[in-house]
């Protein structure tokens, strides 16, 4: 099942392989057995590989979005910055009141 920055897979073996999931190799992705942290590596430079013993399996792959927090934080403050920049020069450009222009 594929969610997002999360995929859930259940599945066995029947001797050692590896699983190869067709995601981008990134150091901000987690492997996970249930709950046990596994080792990734990547497949052909480029995808996500994971080595897995015989046996069943239900494997969670979380990709975590570095800088995700920072970006948001950085346009939140950019779109207010540019919406007190925009009301200032309007304000400017409107006649005083009590002028006679």
């Amino acid at each position: 099942m594929h969610e997002g920055d999360l995929i859930t897979l259940e599945l066995s073996l029947e001797r050692p392989g590896v699983l190869v999931i067709n995601e981008a190799f990134t150091a901000a992705t987690t492997v996970s057995d249930e709950g046990a942290q596994l080792d990734t590596f990547p497949v052909n430079h480029a995808l996500l590989g994971v080595a897995l013993a015989p046996g069943s399996h239900r494997i969670r792959v979380e990709r975590h979005t570095p800088g995700l927090a920072w970006g948001l934080t950085i346009s939140v403050l950019a779109l207010g910055l540019a919406s007190f920049l925009t009301l200032r020069v309007i304000q400017r450009r409107m006649p005083k009141r009590g002028s006679s222009k």
